[in-house]
């Protein structure tokens, strides 16, 4: 076993241990499995909110769109999820935690009716497995590389073990793990980027990229991508405010004054992490590479020091663990809250509201990890 196989092993293991420990603070509520007790403060919405903003497909896919269509095209996801996390802390964060929300359809059921309540979650409902299964399907294949098995298997096995942490502690396992995972892809991502730097030289490097993938064109020139850019910036900026995980965070809450400062700081933070990894991905004229979507993980493997690779790996396994254990009890919540006891009688205490959540995240993750497969 080598040190990057170990380094999974262990990093995953502490994951696992702090999912099952939240158990604990569970206590038979159904607040706070749903939502943490609405008890987080601003510091720690702010770091989860970046792990849900910026996770393995954002950063694996900032570096490499960077690389194939130069820097506007890569920072696209940084600036848009940046922006709208902005827009959420200066307009919504705190009259949607006031409303003192479960779930985000329970918005939709408040604001106009039940039947508006169901037809979002369903959309949502459709939405978010891809997301779910985008994360896994990036889990599965780092993790059949780096231990040399089947897809199927590794995608099986990481499945099984985000489902048994997220579903034992709920909402406070999602927090707690996300909280761990997100240092050490803060830590992975920027260390990788200074570590270049440092290597090869920011002036160096740069006079490797073509002039048109550095400068404005990509902002201003339709034949340098600027539509798309744009695009990609405002439809994340302007549709990712009722992504049902940020506002998830949003109202779990403590306040509406650390609502809006979580915002805030998952703003920042996006954009500080997300920036680094596009210019990782520049860098790869440098180093002479080859297009491809898991760019990020080839120069963590072969052109950084080995503790370095593991660090912006573990980030990367990190990143997506968290986006696919809090999206997947997002869900089932909505499952249940939204839909099956809105129109199903007898749900109507914390045991089996509990329960049936629970329940409802098996059939959740397996259709999510079915879209990863094929």
């Amino acid at each position: 076993m080598n040190a990057i196989q170990l380094s999974v092993i262990i990093f995953i293991s502490i994951t696992l241990v702090i999912g099952f420990l939240s158990y604990l603070k569970i206590k038979g509520s159904a607040v706070n499995y749903y939502k943490a007790g609405a008890t987080m403060p601003a510091w720690i919405i702010g770091i989860t909110l970046c792990a849900q903003a910026f996770d393995a497909n954002g950063s694996m896919g900032s570096a490499s769109m960077g690389y194939e269509m130069g820097f506007w095209s890569g920072a696209s996801i940084p600036i848009g999820l940046s922006i709208c996390l902005l827009i959420t802390g200066i307009f919504f964060a705190r009259p949607i935690h006031k409303m003192n929300l479960m779930t985000l359809p329970d918005f939709y059921g408040r604001r106009y009716n039940k039947k508006t309540e169901t037809a979002a979650s369903l959309s949502m409902l459709l939405s978010n497995i891809i997301l779910i299964a985008g994360n896994l399907a990036g889990l599965g294949l780092l993790l059949s590389l780096i231990f040399n098995i089947q897809y199927i298997l590794s995608l099986t096995i990481i499945s099984l073990l985000i489902l048994l942490y997220a579903i034992s502690g709920g909402f406070v396992a999602s927090i707690n793990t996300s909280v761990f995972q997100v240092f050490i892809f803060i830590f992975g991502v920027l260390l990788s980027f200074f570590w270049l730097t440092t290597k090869y030289g920011w002036h160096d490097s740069m006079a490797y990229v073509p002039e048109s993938y550095k400068n404005m064109d990509g902002l201003f020139k339709i034949e340098s991508g600027a539509l798309n850019n744009w695009a990609a910036i405002i439809s994340m900026a302007l549709g990712d405010i009722v992504a049902i995980d940020f506002i998830q965070r949003v109202i779990s809450s403590k306040s509406p004054k650390a609502a809006q400062r979580g915002c805030y700081i998952g703003s920042f933070l996006t954009l500080a992490i997300g920036i680094p990894a596009v210019f990782i991905g520049l860098y790869s004229f440098k180093l002479g590479k080859i297009v491809k979507s898991d760019l990020l993980v080839d120069i963590a493997l072969n052109n950084v020091p080995e503790m370095v690779g593991i660090f912006l790996i573990l980030g990367i396994i990190g990143a997506s663990m968290s986006t696919a254990a809090g999206v997947v009890l997002d869900l089932s919540n909505v499952l249940t809250r939204n839909l099956l006891q809105r129109y199903l009688k007898g749900i109507d205490n914390n045991k089996k509201l509990l329960g049936l959540a629970r329940l409802i995240a098996l059939p959740t993750m397996f259709f999510a990890a079915l879209v990863a497969y094929y």
